[in-house]
């Protein structure tokens, strides 16, 4: 049990140093190609969901930066109690080191409210929330979704493996959580089951959060380019906003573990549908989307995807698929 604790601790202690590393580097955010699919729907009979950035990372939200802007504020990865501490640490110096006061402000602004989180990021199960999010999934797509490592009866064709990077961001009002993730297809992946079509036209777009490099060092840097991937988009979830009175307190590590679940079900749904559905929507006019971040109302452009009334899904210009709540209420 020692051994065990001790290596857990050094996990996370790795985890917060690659996140100093990171810290470190320019704080402009990546850029992602969205790749629109290059496999023909019929041919996918499952889907296999893998995370390649393990734990995903929480952050507080910048209240006065739109999230498409090039600060990406600090990042705190959830499931290590060493590494978020450290992380922690990590921030402070850095913000004492900013020349910007307002910069300053702002990151130290977004820092305070992950201290009602702190406590549920670092219990968080990710694998049980991930699985949870799978078997959601399940229910409302046409194909069989899955994580890695989990038993699938009934289906002889290979999977399409689904590679997801998340960025959690707490609200400054801390009532919500969004989760933007990169969704990638990788092409070395695709078996001879899944028929492939002409490779579409492409354009570039910002990725929120996470690498773009090759997320696994087997691949090399060629791994970025359109050829390597069969599929790639940002899916940005938000969750609907919890009572200002809940808010104020602590968030359970249970409430954490059903937020994180919820939106990656939605993430899933969201990306799946988008992969092997007929994305109507790209031909579709545009429109104006209307919506609530940080009990501010925020305006989009783009392509409406699904409306229920409560939550409305559209693509971006930029090619990205949001889904936010339409009321500032719980």
């Amino acid at each position: 049990m020692i051994a065990a604790s001790k290596l857990n601790v050094l996990a996370g202690v790795l985890a917060a140093l690659g996140l100093l590393a990171a810290c470190g580097s320019a704080q402009q955010r990546p850029t992602a190609q969205h790749i629109a699919p290059k496999v023909v729907a019929a041919t996918v009979s499952h889907v296999q969901v893998e995370l390649t950035s393990s734990p995903p990372l929480f952050r507080g939200a910048l209240g006065s930066v739109e999230p498409d802007e090039a600060n990406a504020g600090v990042l705190y990865p959830g499931g290590h109690p060493a590494a978020f501490l450290l992380g922690v640490a990590i921030h402070g110096s850095i913000v004492a080191g900013q020349k910007s006061s307002e910069a300053s402000a702002a990151q130290t602004s977004a820092d305070a409210v992950l201290g009602k989180w702190s406590s549920a990021i670092t219990g968080l199960n990710i694998e049980s929330a991930l699985a949870g999010a799978a078997g959601l999934a399940q229910q409302t797509l046409p194909i069989t979704v899955s994580t890695v490592g989990a038993t699938v009866t009934g289906i002889d064709e290979a999977p399409l493996r689904l590679y997801l990077s998340t960025e959690f961001t707490v609200a400054q009002d801390s009532r919500t959580l969004t989760a933007r993730t990169l969704v990638q297809v990788r092409s070395l992946d695709l078996s001879p089951d899944i028929a492939r079509v002409a490779a579409p036209s492409m354009r570039s777009v910002k990725h929120l959060g996470g690498r773009v490099e090759p997320l696994d060092h087997a691949h090399s840097a060629a791994a970025n380019s359109a050829d390597s991937f069969a599929y790639q988009n940002v899916v940005e979830v938000m969750s609907v906003p919890r009572q200002a009175t809940t808010a104020a307190e602590d968030i359970s590590p249970k409430a954490l573990q059903d937020l994180v679940t919820g939106l990656w079900e939605q993430t899933l749904v969201l990306a799946v549908d988008d992969l092997v559905g007929s994305q109507k929507d790209i031909q579709a006019p545009q429109q104006t989307f209307r919506y609530f971040r940080d009990g501010k109302k925020q305006f989009d452009r783009g392509t409406l995807i699904k409306d229920s009334g409560d939550r409305v899904s559209f693509r971006t210009l930029r090619g990205w698929i949001r889904s936010v709540p339409t009321s500032p209420e719980a």
